[in-house]
């Protein structure tokens, strides 16, 4: 099937450089700005200290830090620290795509998680589905449908080595009025 000029005008195509999407990444990326905003609106980000470390529209960085707040009674970090900065991580890559599609919603439907090695430091979760976000986002808004969508984040220790993989099951849809 050939896709018209039309259709091809119609589709979501992510724009980094709109005002609005600008501005969210200079907040995201403002370590006072973002421990407001996860104050406000998310406090477990607040609680465990989740770090905003790259957000780009091909990848983001979340990371926990090791401290009272994320450690178990084994010297590693609690399995919910891991996966809370993990959720972030892929949530962020889709709170992106909305400062551009305001009328998405999404939430959770399911995670998955596997953990190799113990976290005993800083660990980074690095999510890079942004292709998979943007078709999502794109069916969604086409179809007024909701669009289940599973994104990765992988939690890397600070020597590189990968302690665990999350997967989590996003569910997007189209909020059309009318």
């Amino acid at each position: 099937m050939e896709i018209t000029v039309a259709q091809e005008q119609d589709k979501f195509v992510f724009n980094p450089e709109l005002p609005k999407v600008k501005k969210f990444y200079k907040t995201a990326l403002t370590g006072w700005k973002m421990r407001l905003y996860q104050l406000k609106n998310v406090p477990g980000a607040a609680f465990f200290r989740l770090r905003m470390e790259e957000l780009k529209p091909e990848v983001v960085k979340v990371s926990l830090p090791y401290s009272w707040r994320s450690r178990n009674p084994f010297k590693s970090i609690y399995f919910v620290g891991l996966l809370a900065a993990a959720e972030y991580s892929t949530a962020m890559m889709v709170v992106s795509r909305l400062q551009q599609a305001a009328n998405i919603s999404f939430i959770v439907k399911s995670s998955s998680s596997e953990f190799l090695k113990k976290a005993k430091g800083r660990t980074t979760f690095t999510c890079v589905d942004h292709v998979q976000v943007d078709e999502a986002v794109n069916l969604a808004l086409k179809t007024g449908k909701s669009v289940e969508i599973p994104l990765e984040a992988i939690g890397t220790s600070e020597s590189g080595e990968v302690v665990c993989r999350v997967k989590i099951n996003w569910s997007i849809r189209c909020n059309r009025k009318g």
